[in-house]
């Protein structure tokens, strides 16, 4: 009876897990067809003839699992936490967003 059980429960959790699964592919498609919608086939800005954006990626730092860091030799962390503390320090006013 006992395994009965737990192979019933077993089964419960994998439909429920497939069912989420299925709900999030679906919001993943309803968001990639509003992206298509408002910038076109392309699904980038960059790829507008009026490129108005360089899309880039810039890693600053790596902090790995035994506690070694590599970080850019032109990027100082100390100034990155000082200008968040700043930023985040004052109470939010009408911006929408505050540079660091």
């Amino acid at each position: 009876m006992n395994r009965t059980r737990v192979v019933l429960q077993t089964m419960i959790t994998l439909a429920a897990a497939s069912l989420g699964l299925v709900a999030a592919l679906a919001w993943n498609e309803a968001i990639k067809a509003l992206i298509r919608k408002v910038l076109g086939e392309d699904d980038s800005l960059a790829g507008k003839a009026d490129n108005p954006y360089r899309e880039r990626v810039r890693i600053n730092r790596i902090e790995y699992a035994d506690g070694s860091i590599w970080q850019r030799k032109d990027w100082n962390f100390a100034e990155v936490r000082a200008a968040v503390q700043r930023a985040v320090s004052t109470p939010w006013g009408a911006e929408m967003c505050r540079g660091l």
